[in-house]
């Protein structure tokens, strides 16, 4: 048991190369979520067909089955989860240092910095607001990447930056805050990354 799980662990690192704890055992919790559902369904269909898997050749088809079973069902369900998060109202309000902002979850953007942490992107007319020193924060750059051009923007790593949705108030200890003019309308001035909304608002975070 304990040499599988430590393959478990070295498995974990070697493909998704955490950059923290919390991001490790996020991941290891998806690692054993598979896992068990991966040994779920091998065990249902060896008892419903009543299949002898002592056969390597037997055993290998079992194998390319449940993986192909296992990754249409969580396909299916991550679907089924987004279109009902797009359903909801995204709206939310964003306090960093004190300064209060409308913004909104773009269900699209995962963007992160080089360290790891999301991204929350400002309009650049709170800049001076928030940013009074910038030797007093760590500064990062996020790769933005479109169809014809690869950018990359300056980014301030940030701590206690609070989110105000459905009359409660969700705080995030690190994250980096990205400064742009392209976020001007009458509703908002911010947008929150679809990594913050599912780890912090939903409540799932591990």
């Amino acid at each position: 048991i304990f040499s599988k799980l430590l393959l478990s662990v070295i498995c974990v690192f070697i493909a998704f190369n955490p950059k923290n704890i919390s991001k490790y055992i996020k991941l290891s919790c998806y690692y054993y979520l598979i896992y068990f559902e991966f040994i779920g369904v091998i065990i249902s269909l060896t008892l419903i067909f009543n299949i002898n898997i002592e056969s390597i050749i037997i055993r290998l088809i079992i194998y390319i089955i449940t993986i192909v079973i296992v990754y249409l069902f969580n396909k299916f369900m991550w679907k089924m989860w987004k279109i009902d998060i797009k359903k909801r109202d995204l709206s939310v309000k964003i306090c960093i240092n004190e300064i209060e902002i409308n913004g909104i979850v773009d269900t699209g953007n995962s963007a992160t910095g080089n360290n790891g942490l999301p991204v929350i992107f400002v309009n650049n007319k709170f800049k001076e607001k928030i940013i009074i020193d910038e030797n007093c924060n760590s500064i990062d750059f996020v790769n933005i990447k479109t169809i014809n051009k690869e950018n990359f923007i300056k980014s301030y790593m940030l701590e206690n930056v609070y989110i105000y949705k459905g009359g409660k108030k969700y705080k995030l200890k690190n994250v980096n805050i990205a400064f742009s003019d392209m976020l001007s309308n009458n509703y908002y001035d911010a947008i929150v990354g679809y990594d913050i909304y599912i780890d912090n608002l939903e409540g799932s975070y591990l």
